[in-house]
């Protein structure tokens, strides 16, 4: 008898467990029906824009001039008179087109330009922080773009000379909290409700990377908390000072390269002519002209023989060699052989890839051509041309055709290749 009950409440227990799980998995359909159906993407016809489904479904009219895509929920769109607003998901406006340039929603709130200055409005469509900056310094999650430079011919061009509002795809104005603004040509710090942490004393303000921020202030450089006290006094003098990064951080002195750690202490000396921030546990370098890698004892764990590289991302980096590029491993194994024009970084299992004839496609990390080299870059300024980078499922490519007419457009594609336009 008392085995019988035993087994009884094993049954009872098994049952209980499989309703569970039966329901579990119901909830999880359940949410993954509404992802689908909610995974708007944005559909050009012509010159004008709307939303589409991934079966190219046109599900939000295609009447705007400009559009960015889903973020929060909201998407940037702009009129025929060139203004910026918002809609949802319904395609109801939201924010009424009345602003010169617009951002993507990021955190709550959504970087906006209005006579000239920028500010942030939130979901309710209300100003949290006034249109008053000149400039809003954007952090960036591609780490191949917060390192330094000294000296010419490295290929590098500088962020500053880039509207906000052509980056988005992988710039945030907010970091950690607090956002790096200038004010009357000084920088400071904001936060999320528009408060000055961080009074505008500064020449310069690099935005905040594990709890610091590099800041510029009567010629010389030092790194500050999130309270604006200077934790890390200059040494560096009329120098450069990178972001921390795998606590880390790239310093220049005497127009050479090094690393510091956050007591300010050089564990890697300044020898170089460029340092990136780590990434992955590995720091592009620049010696004598040639490109590699150290770790953060400062071995040179990938030799500097290479005429340009990308930071790692997903395992792999672009290199190149003389004119030819292709991928290699932490190891410095060659994965992917040397022959494209030009690489980008891994994103999402693909990295963008040019052929001889400067066309773009996709590769996977096998190499395998996924999507055909038949987009272009050109007018992209370098090294942007990595904005190719997949995010969410998509990439943003440009379509240059020279014949008996001049074509000259964009779109996004899928990881299928699928192109989301028509003309």
């Amino acid at each position: 008898m008392s085995e019988q009950k035993k087994n009884t409440s094993i049954v009872k227990r098994d049952s209980t467990s499989i309703s569970r799980v039966s329901k579990s998995i119901e909830i999880t359909n359940k949410l993954l029906a509404v992802t689908e159906e909610t995974f708007l993407i944005p559909y050009r016809k012509g010159d004008k824009w709307g939303f589409c489904d991934k079966n190219k479904k046109i599900i939000i009219p295609v009447i705007y001039d400009g559009v960015k895509k889903f973020s929060e929920g909201f998407a940037a769109v702009s009129n025929d008179i060139k203004k910026w607003g918002y809609i949802d998901k319904s395609g109801k406006e939201v924010t009424p087109c009345i602003y010169q340039g617009a951002g993507s929603f990021s955190e709550g709130l959504a970087i906006v330009k209005n006579n000239g200055k920028l500010g942030f409005i939130d979901k309710t469509n209300k100003e949290a922080i006034s249109c008053i900056y000149e400039v809003v310094n954007h952090f960036s999650d591609r780490k191949e773009y917060r390192g330094l430079r000294f000296g010419d011919n490295l290929g590098i061009s500088s962020l500053n000379n880039f509207s906000y509002f052509d980056l988005d795809l992988f710039f945030y104005p907010f970091s950690e909290g607090l956002a790096s603004v200038r004010i009357n040509g000084k920088w400071g710090f904001t936060d999320k409700t528009g408060k000055e942490i961080i009074p505008c004393i500064y020449n310069w303000a690099n935005s905040f990377s594990e709890g610091v921020a590099a800041v510029l202030h009567n010629g010389t450089w030092r790194y500050i908390d999130k309270n604006g006290k200077e934790i890390i006094s200059c040494i560096y003098r009329y120098q450069d000072f990178g972001s921390f990064s795998e606590g880390f951080a790239a310093v220049g002195y005497i127009s050479k390269c090094g690393f510091i750690d956050k007591t300010g202490k050089e564990v890697i000396p300044c020898i170089y002519n460029y340092a990136s921030s780590f990434s992955e546990g590995l720091a592009i370098v620049v010696h004598n002209g040639k490109w590699g890698f150290i770790d953060k004892t400062g071995k040179e764990v990938i030799p500097c023989i290479y005429n340009r590289t990308r930071s790692f991302s997903e395992g792999l980096a672009s290199v190149c060699i003389h004119d030819k590029c292709g991928f290699i491993d932490k190891s410095g194994r060659v994965i992917i052989p040397f022959i494209y024009g030009c690489a980008g970084s891994f994103s999402e299992g693909l990295a963008a890839v040019s052929n001889n004839i400067n066309k773009w496609g996709y590769i996977d990390k096998t190499g395998k051509e996924v999507i055909q080299c038949i987009y272009d870059v050109k007018g992209y300024p370098e090294p942007y041309s990595d904005r190719l980078f997949f995010s969410k499922g998509l990439a943003n490519v440009r379509y240059l055709k020279r014949g008996q007419e001049y074509i000259d457009k964009r779109g996004f594609i899928d990881k299928y290749g699928t192109e989301f336009w028509e003309d």
